[in-house]
C-alpha cells in the first residue's frame, strides 16, 4: 500500500487500542513507616484515599508535600512516583522509583509499578526483569502473574510472524484455518496464566489472556474453550472486552470479532477507541469513522478520528474535519476561560495543581484564538525554569494554533517520546498540528492516491 510521505507517524494512531494491552493498576500498598515516619500516617493515609478515589492530582500534591517534608522518607518517594506514572509523567516516574528501588530493593511494590509504568509506554521487555524480581519477592502473587504472561505475549514478536503467513496465504481458507505457530514466550506466557487459574478458578483475565495466547499460536479449539469458560453472566470491563475482540481477530473471525466490538460501542458510544476498535474489526473504516461523528457531533475527538481516517482518501475532508475539531475546542476552551482564570488566580504557582492550571489556561487562551497572548503568558518568569513535557505539549499546540505548522511538527517530532501520554485525548491531540499541517499541504494534495484504497 502506498502511504503518503510523512504520514506514517501518524498511523498507530488511527488503531490507537493500547489501552487493551495495558495492565489493571496496581493496588496502591502503604509501606510501614518507620518511627520518625509515623507522625505523617495521617497525610498518607489522605493521600492514598484521593488515589484510590483516582483523584490523581490530589493525591500527588499530598505525597509531595510529605516528600518535601521529608525527603529521605522511602514511603514518601514511592507514593510520589506511583502517583506520577497514574497521572502520565511515565519518565518520571520510572526515575523516582527507580531511587527507591536503589535504596530499598527488598521492596517489592517499587518494581511492580515500575513494571507497570514500563507496560503504559509499551515497554515490554523493560517491565519483565522487574516482573521477575517481584515474584521471586512475593511469590505467586496474581498481578504480577498477569502482567508477566501479557508482557511475555506482547514482546512475543508473533504478530509479525502471523501477518506475515497470512499475507502469503490470503484467500487460502484451509492454510488459515490450519497454522500453526510455536513461540517460547508465548508458551511461557501461557504458564503464567494457568499458574493465576491455579490461584483462582475461573479468572477473567487469566481465560482472556490464555485464550488469546492460544489463538496466537494457532490453537483454535484451545482459544474458543478458554473463551467458552468466561462467565456470561459477567459484563465484561471495557479493558476484558478489548482483549476478546482482539482474541477473535487472532482467530480471522470477522463476525465475532465485530458483534462484541459493537457491544463495546453500545455500551459508551462517547469512546472514540472503541469506535477505532469496531473499525479495525469490522474492515470498514470509513463508514464506522462516519457513524462514530453521526453520534457525536460535539464530540471534538470524533471528529479528529473522522479526520485521520478519511485523510487517507480525501485530504479537503480530512481537513474541514479538523477545523470542525478545532471550532468545538475553542467553544469548549471558551466555556472554561472564566473557571480557569479565577482558579489560578486563588492557586499558588509553587505547586503542581497551581502549576497545571496555569498550563490549561495558557491551553485555552490559544484555543480561543488569541495564541499570541498565551504565548506571552508562558513567557512569564515562573515558567522559564520548567522543563515539562507537558508544557512542551502547551508550546507545540500554541505553534499550531498560530497556524505555524511546520514550527508545531518539528516541536513534535523533537519531542514525540517524551509527551506524556495522559489520557486517549491528548493522544489526538498530539497528533493534530501534523494532521493539520497535512490537509493544508499542496505537497499532499498534489499526491496521486490509487483508486479505492482504504
Amino acid at each position: 500500500m502506498r502511504l503518503i510521505p510523512g504520514y506514517v507517524r501518524l498511523l498507530p494512531f488511527l488503531w490507537f487500542v493500547s489501552s487493551a494491552r495495558a495492565a489493571e493498576m496496581p493496588r496502591l500498598e502503604l509501606p510501614e513507616l518507620s518511627p520518625n515516619e509515623a507522625r505523617y500516617a495521617a497525610e498518607f493515609e489522605r493521600g492514598a484515599g484521593l488515589y484510590r478515589e483516582r483523584k490523581f492530582e490530589e493525591a500527588l500534591v499530598v505525597f509531595a508535600a510529605i516528600e518535601a517534608k521529608a525527603p529521605e522518607c522511602a514511603a514518601a518517594q514511592f507514593c510520589v512516583g506511583a502517583t506520577l506514572g497514574a497521572t502520565g509523567r511515565y519518565d518520571d516516574a520510572a526515575a523516582k522509583l527507580t531511587k527507591v528501588i536503589e535504596a530499598h530493593p527488598g521492596y517489592p511494590v517499587c518494581f511492580a509499578y515500575r513494571a507497570w509504568v514500563y507496560m503504559l509506554q509499551e515497554k515490554w521487555e523493560s517491565a519483565l526483569p522487574d516482573l521477575d524480581v517481584c515474584l521471586k519477592l512475593r511469590g505467586g502473587n496474581r498481578w504480577c502473574l498477569l502482567a508477566r504472561g501479557w508482557c511475555r505475549l506482547e514482546s512475543s514478536n508473533i504478530h509479525e510472524t502471523l501477518n506475515k503467513y497470512w499475507e502469503e496465504h490470503a484467500g487460502d481458507t484451509k492454510a488459515l484455518e490450519n497454522y500453526r505457530v510455536e513461540n517460547a514466550s508465548v508458551e511461557a506466557a501461557l504458564k503464567d496464566f494457568d499458574s493465576v487459574l491455579e490461584l483462582t478458578m475461573g479468572d477473567t483475565d487469566a481465560l482472556i489472556g490464555k485464550a488469546l495466547g492460544l489463538a496466537m499460536k494457532g490453537d483454535r479449539k484451545g482459544a474458543r474453550d478458554a473463551l467458552w469458560d468466561l462467565d456470561d453472566g459477567e459484563e465484561r470491563s471495557p479493558r476484558i472486552a478489548e482483549r476478546e475482540v482482539r482474541v477473535y481477530q487472532y482467530l480471522r473471525d470477522a463476525e465475532g470479532a465485530t458483534v462484541r466490538a459493537r457491544a463495546l460501542v453500545e455500551r459508551d458510544p462517547t469512546n472514540i477507541n472503541s469506535w477505532s476498535l469496531l473499525a479495525r474489526a469490522s474492515s470498514r473504516l470509513q463508514e464506522v469513522s462516519e457513524e462514530a461523528v453521526h453520534r457525536n457531533p460535539l464530540n471534538p475527538g470524533a471528529h479528529l478520528w473522522r479526520g485521520m481516517c478519511v485523510a487517507y482518501v480525501d485530504l479537503d475532508m480530512a481537513h474541514e474535519e479538523i477545523l470542525k475539531t478545532r471550532e468545538l475546542d475553542r467553544a469548549g476552551f471558551g466555556a472554561r476561560l472564566d473557571w480557569l482564570q479565577q482558579e489560578a488566580a486563588r492557586e499558588p504557582f509553587s505547586g503542581i495543581a497551581g502549576y497545571r492550571l496555569r498550563l490549561l489556561l495558557a491551553v485555552a487562551i490559544s484555543g480561543t484564538g488569541d495564541p499570541a497572548r498565551a504565548r506571552a503568558y508562558l513567557e512569564r518568569e515562573e515558567f522559564r525554569l520548567c522543563l515539562d513535557r507537558e508544557l512542551i505539549w502547551v508550546r507545540m499546540r500554541i505553534d499550531a494554533d498560530e497556524g505555524k505548522f511546520n514550527e508545531a511538527v518539528a516541536r513534535l517530532d523533537e519531542n514525540f517520546d517524551k509527551i506524556p501520554r495522559i489520557l486517549e485525548r491528548t493522544r489526538l491531540i498530539e497528533t493534530l498540528p501534523s494532521l493539520h499541517g497535512l490537509a493544508k499541504s499542496q505537497e499532499y494534495r498534489d499526491w496521486k492516491f490509487p483508486q479505492g484504497q482504504k
